[in-house]
């Protein structure tokens, strides 16, 4: 099962599938509030038939004193560890079972089960000027293992903790 991104930060995209004739239409809407408090605050939705039927699938909520609070399907999700400069992160998945996020380059992760086994890519596609742009793709290989909201909530999370930490030491410096 492989998603394409309509934009380079997951956090404020639409979620559609791939096919042999390009994407459908988009099955998950993540965004991020904007001014003040906004900006802490990211949705991810699930689209029904139509869409103006969404369904909250996610919930993430950055927080610096109290700690991130993410939640799939109104069930919180425990963060166990996160890596030096969050290019990695575990995390207890619905399942029971704990997984990690690890970076794969400047902008791209594997999903990783604790047997080391990929469960997911996500590509976190490019900006050219004189070459072709490449749109951002997630690339769900065992779906049956880890629930899709699951996989989406937390690379959202963990693509928008990163951009935030990035940000933050480059305004310290």
């Amino acid at each position: 099962m492989e998603f394409t991104l309509s934009d380079l930060s997951p956090y404020n995209s639409t979620f559609s599938i791939s096919t042999h004739n390009g994407t459908s239409d988009p099955m998950f809407i993540a965004s991020t509030g904007h001014g003040l408090t906004g900006r802490k605050n990211t949705t991810i939705h699930r689209v029904g038939y139509g869409i103006d039927s969404k369904v909250l699938s996610g919930e993430i909520h950055l927080n610096i004193i109290a700690g991130d609070r993410v939640s799939v399907r109104g069930r919180e999700m425990k963060i166990i560890d996160h890596g030096l400069a969050w290019k990695s992160i575990e995390f207890i998945a619905s399942n029971g079972q704990v997984y990690r996020w690890k970076a794969a380059g400047t902008r791209d992760f594997n999903l990783e089960s604790q047997q080391s086994q990929v469960i997911a890519v996500f590509s976190g596609g490019s900006k050219h000027l004189f070459s072709p742009n490449k749109q951002a793709t997630l690339s769900i290989y065992k779906p049956e293992e880890l629930a899709v909201e699951d996989i989406i909530t937390t690379i959202v999370y963990v693509t928008r903790r990163r951009d935030v930490s990035k940000a933050a030491a480059a305004a310290a410096s």
